[in-house]
């Protein structure tokens, strides 16, 4: 008899349920959800319209939410030209949202607003799966964002792109985990990236990034006093490579290009321009010499990009040469620079001294336009190459290739140490066309217009 009550119970209890939930479903409209100032009701109804109905589509409005939300495979989660808002409540999770493979996120606001647990991983945007698309949407935090905006965040994900969207007001702007390779691509393509705390794009492992305007970043990385300036694209120890293409990079705090021991990286179709943005004189520690530099890389094909610098570091910037590469051995720094601490670079490849491990080698710098201008007793140098470029640890040489450079526009075009190889099988007169770099006439020592500074 008992077991019959409890089997009766459980029926009726179950029959209650899905009524409920049918009841639910049939009084939501999933095409056009409408929120309401409970956390926990926009979250069910949300869910219940994802997961029974594969589509959540929302109407204008603020919807806050208790925590965050699984978009589930093929389903679509959308809202009305981004005046749909996904405002997060609590720190219950460490996403917003998370989406299922071939999901789609469009057309929303969300707003992680200062809710996300610190810690590693927390981000706006967290992609363990693949072949989603997130587009056209703003991904924001509140005040004093500690967050990732989006994080590729598993090295078995690919084919995911996210594409158009507004990423800002985070601490870090997008992060390609360590462990993606070239057979697992995900694509960061067309969007604004601006007003991140930190780095805006890291690559520590594989991805594509093009076509982003990236700017207005990396004031308030927590790395020190006055803190280290973020990067606009920040690489360190990846070999996997990535590529970089289309993108307008400027007016960032720190490097627009900033390469630590990467390789195998295809960098073209840019425009790298005016770094080291300070707001004006308020952060005055986003300062330093160089736009675009390479350190330590290797297998690099960097190609019709445009790199200019005009910005001069104040005499108070605490950077210098931290990585003594402008200068040799036993000198004062910058002294491989014509006017010394008073220049400023537009391209640079260089290697550290007594650093074996990660070499400066092998790659290609082809047609490119590279400036570096300045004013008064500054020297701008449009390329550098520090010395041991072009060697192994044994000094074997490996030359980086230069073709079809052009610095007009710079003070200076290029001072050339280490052993690279200058359009060397060419005769370069003044006004050569490419394979050429337009100031190999200015470089004449044999066989490759290397300058006589080729070891620290």
């Amino acid at each position: 008899y008992q077991r019959r009550v409890r089997g009766l119970k459980l029926v009726f209890s179950l029959l209650f349920f899905f009524t409920l939930h049918f009841e639910l479903l049939n009084a939501l409209n999933c095409q056009a959800l409408t929120p309401t100032s409970d956390p926990q009701q926009n979250f069910d109804q949300i869910n219940t319209c994802l997961v029974s109905q594969g589509t959540a589509i929302l109407t204008s409005g603020t919807f806050p939410v208790v925590q965050g939300l699984e978009v589930p495979a093929g389903a679509t989660f959308r809202g009305n030209n981004t005046e749909t808002t996904i405002l997060l409540q609590t720190s219950k999770t460490n996403f917003l949202v998370l989406p299922g493979d071939k999901a789609r996120i469009e057309f929303l606001t969300l707003d992680a607003n200062n809710k996300l647990p610190s810690g590693c991983c927390s981000s706006i945007v967290s992609i363990v799966h693949s072949n989603a698309i997130i587009s056209n949407n703003v991904i924001q935090n509140g005040v004093d964002p500690k967050a990732v905006g989006v994080y590729f965040l598993s090295k078995s994900s690919s084919g995911n792109v996210v594409s158009n969207n507004q990423i800002r007001n985070t601490y870090y702007g997008v992060i390609f985990i360590d462990g993606l390779d070239q057979h697992h691509v995900n694509i960061l393509d067309g969007n604004w990236i601006y007003e991140v705390e930190c780095d805006s794009v890291t690559l520590a492992g594989y991805g594509k990034v093009t076509n982003n305007r990236i700017f207005h970043n990396g004031w308030a990385c927590a790395n020190g006093n006055p803190p280290i300036p973020g990067g606009a694209i920040y690489c360190l120890k990846n070999i996997v490579g990535a590529e970089v293409a289309g993108n307008d990079i400027h007016d960032n705090c720190g490097l627009s290009f900033d390469i630590d021991e990467c390789a195998n990286f295809v960098v073209y179709d840019n425009y790298f321009h005016d770094p080291f943005y300070n707001w004006n004189g308020k952060y005055p520690y986003c300062c330093g010499p160089t736009a675009v530099v390479l350190m330590d890389t290797s297998n690099f094909q960097f190609q019709n990009n445009h790199v200019e610098n005009t910005r001069v570091p104040p005499e108070n910037c605490p950077w210098g040469d931290s990585n003594h590469v402008y200068s040799n051995l036993g000198t004062p720094p910058f002294s491989d620079l014509p006017a010394g601490k008073s220049s400023i670079v537009g391209f640079a490849i260089a290697k550290r001294p007594n650093t074996n491990n990660a070499l400066s080698i092998n790659s290609s710098i082809t047609n490119n336009t590279l400036i570096a201008n300045c004013n008064g007793n500054c020297v701008g140098v449009g390329y550098f190459e520090s010395r041991n470029t072009g060697y192994d640890a044994n000094r074997k040489w490996l030359p980086n290739f230069f073709e079809g450079n052009v610095p007009f526009g710079s003070n200076v075009g290029s001072k050339r140490c280490g052993g690279n190889w200058y359009a060397g099988n060419s005769q370069c007169e003044a006004g050569s066309p490419p394979p050429c770099n337009a100031d190999d006439y200015q470089h004449n020592r044999f066989p490759f217009r290397n300058d006589g500074c080729d070891f620290y």
